[in-house]
């Protein structure tokens, strides 16, 4: 190996050094950001490339101050953070805005590092210029879809719900998820098919794949922690989202409405004094019943009640008191009958049992202890008590041959029966197997 000399050895250290500072010079000038280099009183010791293709003065940049230079101003920039270095001795960042044209705002970030001397006093400060326009703007960006997300979301008047095709959560708004009693975090962890038991897992994924075909409602019923059911209206559609489709639900509650439509269908199949099934309800589900005995065989049996003597309630007592007696009645024959049957006001004090499933003899018998129930309770009204009796013809569909079934001949032959309850002293029910039964009743 060949000797160096103390000669050879520092000549070897300063083309080192030299190296060093080359590249230090390359690194400062190509630095992506701007670099100043700034004496005490903030005149400019140096400037890189970024800072002079920037400087658009006549005059060389070295030795001027800073503020004047670059900003055109007579003094410091407020808030400058070189000022700020070399007052505490550290690091100091500022934010600045910069109008660069009628259209077009700049942001720079300003960092300030101090540059200390031998003796650890403060000798000037370099400061970095970073072009962060692009990052805020992509924070405004985020900023300003939050704030649409948020309006969209969580000020809609709806309920908003987000899926994949797998029917998986993958965003809703808070009313949303008060539909189903959940917080949104819990909501992200369920799927579509586990909020309404009406709705199988197959038919629901079949209508989220279709949903980028056509727009769809439907509704939907969710119910939680015994609180009553809400019911929703719900809008799908779906979309595409780089690359990836989702679907979104617009939910509205229709909770108020569906109760309003629910009161109005009440009423107008509900007499509204006795609130039993009225005659036109009765009949079309009379009609029904026929025509499934004609299918399976099915036995029924109809039966026509008429109060005895009620035109002397209302002609001794009063209106009141003959709509107490027709409501009391009512209850008493709707809580004697199986849940099944088909109790209805057919008109003024006649009442109509459809007896779903039951012969004439099971029929009959039910109807003897409604006689006797009813026969054996006292209403009082104002003082005065009312004892009441009816009268009942019963008609059993086996009594009819064949297609010579229908719900008129049905009707016509349990009149005729109560007929012959009357004149038999009312206060009981005749059918084919009644010793009352009159001769026209029973050719069949």
């Amino acid at each position: 190996m060949r000797e160096l000399d103390a000669g050879t050895t520092t000549e070897l250290y300063a083309e080192q050094d030299k190296g060093h500072i080359t590249a230090l010079e390359t690194v400062f000038q190509n630095l992506g950001d701007g670099v100043l280099v700034l004496a005490q009183d903030l005149s400019i010791i140096d400037a890189n490339q970024w800072i002079q293709k920037r400087y658009s003065g006549t005059e060389p940049l070295i030795g001027q101050k800073c503020y004047a230079a670059l900003y055109g101003r007579r003094s410091a920039c407020p808030a400058c953070p070189s000022l700020r270095a070399l007052q505490t001795g550290k690091r100091a960042v500022q934010m600045a805005k910069i109008s660069a044209a009628a259209d077009q705002v700049l942001w720079f970030e300003m960092s300030a590092y101090p540059l200390l001397g031998a003796s650890g006093e403060s000798a000037g400060v370099v400061e970095q210029i970073k072009d962060v326009t692009r990052l805020r703007q992509t924070e405004d960006q985020l900023r300003d879809q939050a704030a649409l997300r948020y309006v969209f979301m969580d000020e809609s008047r709806d309920g908003i719900v987000v899926l994949d095709p797998t029917g998986r959560v993958l965003e809703a708004n808070q009313l949303f998820a008060r539909m189903l009693g959940m917080t949104v975090g819990a909501l992200r962890q369920t799927y579509v098919w586990e909020w309404d038991p009406q709705w199988d897992k197959d038919r629901l994924l079949g209508l989220l794949e279709r949903a980028d075909v056509s727009k769809e409602r439907f509704e939907m019923r969710f119910e939680h922690d015994g609180a009553p059911p809400t019911y929703v209206d719900i809008s799908s559609v779906g979309m595409t989202n780089a690359g990836e489709k989702l679907i979104y639900w617009t939910c509205r509650d229709i909770s108020e409405k569906k109760a309003l439509e629910d009161q109005v269908h009440h009423l107008d199949i509900h007499d509204p004094l006795t609130h039993l099934y009225n005659r036109r309800y009765v009949l079309e589900r009379l009609s029904e019943t026929a025509a499934e005995y004609l299918r399976s065989g099915s036995e029924f049996c109809v039966s026509i009640l008429d109060l005895d003597d009620f035109g002397k309630v209302n002609d001794i007592h009063g209106p009141k008191a003959a709509d107490l007696a027709l409501e009391a009645f009512a209850r008493t024959i709707a809580t004697s009958v199986r849940p099944y049957d088909l109790v209805g006001r057919f008109a003024g004090d006649e009442f109509i049992i459809v007896s779903k499933n039951a012969g004439l003899i099971g029929t009959e018998a039910m109807l003897r202890r409604v006689v006797g129930t009813v026969r054996s309770k006292d209403l009082s009204f104002e003082g005065h008590m009312m004892r009441l009796t009816f009268s009942c013809g019963l008609a059993c569909c086996g009594e009819f041959l064949g297609r010579t079934l229908s719900v008129d001949a049905m009707i016509t032959r349990a009149y005729e029966f109560l007929k012959a309850a009357k004149e038999g002293g009312g206060d009981r029910c005749v059918s084919a197997l009644s010793p009352q039964a009159v001769p026209a009743a029973l050719a069949w």
